[in-house]
């Protein structure tokens, strides 16, 4: 085939795909076409699941009383009593429990109802919403050394230190279970982004179970 027949053809391509385009898709940009933008009607399938509570730990992020307040996030205020069972059954099980801090909050800032234990750590939060980086602890080094194959994460916001601990604990190898209704956002919206997210993307999906606080059971099992 010629040269000249083969960009011929590429042009006639490239004619029939914009063809068949609305003409206000090829000229706006998603900002433009912002109204049109619609979440998908079908949720992601959430499912139960069986951690062993040797290998696994339950991170709770920025839960403290200056977020978590009805004015600010009332969502987050719905969840706390979900939260405050889950913490109670992976301390009952014996996992690993530890807590981070938003900005420049301290451990007094953190919701009552979640309190720290003594033997359970709060990590400062002058990193950001990925705690894997920059943290005055290496975080990696912690979880590997207690053998700590899966993390259970429930956080906030949900586009805030959910969707970046999520997203980093996955691309470090982790399993990670992540309770949807545990990882309150500003509203339904951002909270059903972050949870598409976690389907959806690459790598970050492959490791991601979703589901319900009260699906969780604890036994020898890995995740599933």
């Amino acid at each position: 085939m010629s040269r000249f027949r083969t960009q011929l053809l590429a042009l006639a391509a490239a004619a029939l795909v914009a063809a068949t385009l609305p003409s206000a898709t090829l000229a706006q940009a998603v900002t433009d076409d912002w109204a049109s933008a619609k979440i998908p009607l079908d949720p992601p399938p959430v499912k139960a699941v069986t951690v062993d509570p040797k290998t696994t730990a339950l991170a709770l992020l920025d839960f403290n009383k200056q977020g978590c307040t009805l004015e600010r996030r009332p969502r987050c205020v719905a969840d706390i009593p979900k939260l405050a069972k889950l913490l109670a059954e992976a301390r009952a099980h014996g996992m690993f429990v530890f807590q981070t801090l938003a900005g420049t909050s301290t451990a007094a800032d953190l919701l009552p109802e979640l309190a720290p234990r003594a033997n359970e750590p709060v990590y400062g939060g002058a990193a950001g919403p990925d705690k894997f980086i920059g943290a005055p602890i290496d975080l990696q080094k912690v979880l590997v050394d207690k053998g700590i194959k899966t993390l259970i994460v429930a956080g906030t916001g949900a586009t805030g230190a959910e969707l970046y601990m999520v997203s980093a604990a996955a691309t470090r190898g982790f399993a990670i279970v992540v309770p949807v209704d545990g990882m309150p956002g500003d509203s339904a919206t951002i909270e059903a982004f972050a949870v598409w997210e976690f389907a959806h993307a690459p790598r970050i999906s492959d490791r991601v179970i979703l589901t319900k606080a009260d699906l969780i059971s604890y036994g020898s099992e890995p995740p599933r």
